[in-house]
């Protein structure tokens, strides 16, 4: 089964041709971490955007350092599955 997550645009945080990085919402206990998916399951609507998964999907979380010398560094990195994913931006504010 397909899952479909509705987030606001200013979670995209860099496109590409072939990739999204989107942030994790402040509120789910992920803050600071992103993760890159795949173009053809991110589509934009209006000033929303939907990325798409199967329960089968684990994700790669990576956060990078706040300061001037390592905000390109990876700090922390860790993989959620589908489940996980969906709990994390069920309560989501915009």
């Amino acid at each position: 089964m397909w899952n479909n997550i509705v987030i606001n645009g200013n979670q995209i945080e860099v496109i590409t041709e072939k990739s999204v990085l989107i942030k994790m919402p402040k509120a789910s206990g992920y803050e600071g971490y992103k993760f890159w998916h795949t173009i053809k399951l991110v589509r934009r609507k209006g000033g929303m955007y939907t990325f798409s998964f199967n329960e089968e999907f684990v994700f790669e979380l990576k956060k990078n350092g706040k300061g001037k010398w390592n905000s390109r560094s990876i700090i922390s990195e860790m993989s959620i599955d589908a489940e996980e994913m969906i709990k994390a931006f069920d309560n989501q504010n915009y």
